[in-house]
């Protein structure tokens, strides 16, 4: 995770929302937005950055997919997100609050130490 992926909780947020809005037909960059409740602005400036992550492909029209290791990455981030949450008791799903502190969590622990937590 951070020693291996240095991803930010704000990139592992985003990459989250795309799996969960993953589709054949691409990923609309508003959808994000909706989703996470940003502006256009703030998602364009992410899927640059995953573009250069290689974590996704950008169509013409501006349609998102995720790449094979993009969904590898965002699948194992929903993994630890969901074994953590699990090992806290959270129990509301409504609160964004503990998530954002798992986000920022899983940023800074290494792989090795999260598996030795879990």
């Amino acid at each position: 995770m951070a020693n291996n992926t240095f991803l930010t909780a704000s990139h592992i947020r985003y990459l989250l929302a795309l799996k969960k809005l993953n589709a054949v037909s691409g990923i609309k960059s508003v959808a994000v937005a909706k989703t996470l409740g940003l502006s256009k602005v703030s998602v364009h400036n992410m899927m640059d950055t995953f573009l250069d992550l290689q974590y996704i492909e950008k169509e013409h029209g501006g349609l998102v997919f995720l790449t094979e290791h993009g969904l590898q990455m965002a699948s194992l981030f929903e993994s630890y997100h969901s074994r953590l949450k699990e090992k806290l008791f959270v129990t509301d799903t409504t609160d964004p609050t503990a998530d954002r502190a798992i986000y920022a969590f899983l940023a800074e622990l290494s792989e090795q130490s999260f598996e030795m937590l879990v």
